[in-house]
């Protein structure tokens, strides 16, 4: 996905507006978005300039993070989302509650459909995604199940 499309995306975010009417019943999300933030240091993104951090929270309060790692041949590039999910699998995780998804840019970006499809594997419906719109927005808050509703699931492939 490119900067372009990333902003697209973006625009049409801000377009359909998903912030949910419950937001004071969410967990505070600043902590886990300021480590989205803060692993964006570590991003390898030579092509795109476009860094991304995402911090992924386990049933037990554990958190995980992953940045966007760019190869040349882009299939090979790992999202932020990815890294932080194979990180927090790799650790003995498999419950997860809370994701947040913040880019350099404070542009709300959401995880791509790839992503989307990697999470609903080990996440259920109700995962809070929290995107980091930059400090005088707020976050843009989804379901997992908003971003991806129908998903490929064990049950579509029997």
């Amino acid at each position: 996905m490119t900067s372009d499309d990333r902003e697209d995306d973006a625009d049409r975010n801000h377009d359909n507006d998903h912030d949910h009417d419950n937001d004071h019943d969410l967990p505070d999300p600043h902590n886990l978005i300021a480590a989205a933030r803060d692993i964006q240091s570590a991003a390898h993104v030579p092509y795109s300039e476009y860094r991304v951090g995402a911090a992924l929270e386990t049933a037990d309060g554990e958190v995980f993070v992953g940045c966007n790692l760019e190869n040349a041949n882009f299939s090979n590039s790992l999202h932020a989302e990815e890294v932080a999910i194979a990180e927090a699998v790799k650790n003995g995780h498999r419950e997860f509650t809370r994701l947040a998804v913040s880019s350099d840019r404070r542009d709300g970006v959401t995880p791509c459909g790839m992503c989307r499809q990697t999470l609903s594997e080990f996440c259920e419906d109700d995962l809070i995604v929290f995107c980091d719109e930059g400090e005088d927005e707020g976050p843009t808050v989804y379901t997992l199940g908003d971003l991806l509703p129908n998903t490929i699931s064990e049950e579509t492939l029997e």
